[in-house]
């Protein structure tokens, strides 16, 4: 690894635990608010204006990925999760827990090869799994998540749009060979699809 890329990762990091503590922050004003409803009277007036922001916008929404759909809520996610890339100031993308996307000849298959090691917060692997069973999650229309048409090109989400849908069903084009290894088949060529990760 580079010095340059060494110092663009801790800087990276620097910028993710800023944004957990300030959400840190948030969660305990939001639970020191609750109260009684004798309390609710003498604090009704206070000016408590506890707020999270990134670059001066603020969520509109719960910090789901998938319901996510404006700029506010979407700046503190980007410091809150790691997705399989990132992009720097010059528009370079850069793997992030993806080790390797690797087409097929037309493009209608990705092997996305994940990085061991890391880990949600509970201490629990981040895995293949993880990935598709989030975006099935976030495509199926039981689940009502605003940015579930970003998952369209993906084989199998046209049946995921059925009413009748069962709530737990999956996206048909993805497949977990390992843990660490996420097969994405697409509905038709799609050249650009690492850029959309």
């Amino acid at each position: 690894m580079s010095t340059s890329e060494e110092k663009t990762m801790k800087r990276n990091m620097l910028h993710r635990l800023v944004a957990m503590a300030a959400a840190g922050t948030m969660l305990m004003s939001v639970a020191a608010c609750g109260s009684s409803s004798d309390d609710n009277a003498a604090t009704s007036n206070s000016s408590d204006t506890s707020l999270i922001s990134v670059n001066n916008s603020e969520p509109q929404n719960g910090l789901i990925p998938s319901d996510t759909n404006e700029m506010g809520g979407g700046k503190v996610i980007r410091y809150l999760f790691e997705g399989l890339v990132s992009f720097d100031a010059k528009g370079k993308q850069h793997l992030e827990v993806a080790e390797s996307i690797t087409p097929n000849e037309d493009a209608t298959k990705y092997t996305i090869k994940l990085k061991k090691g890391w880990k949600f917060t509970n201490g629990e692997a981040v895995t293949s799994h993880s990935f598709a069973d989030t975006w099935s999650f976030a495509a199926n229309v039981k689940n009502a998540q605003k940015t579930s048409s970003r998952f369209s090109t993906i084989k199998g989400y046209d049946e995921l749009q059925d009413p009748n849908v069962d709530p737990n069903a999956k996206l048909s084009g993805l497949s977990t060979p390992d843990d660490y290894t996420l097969i994405v088949e697409l509905n038709k060529p799609d050249s650009v699809f690492p850029t959309k990760l």
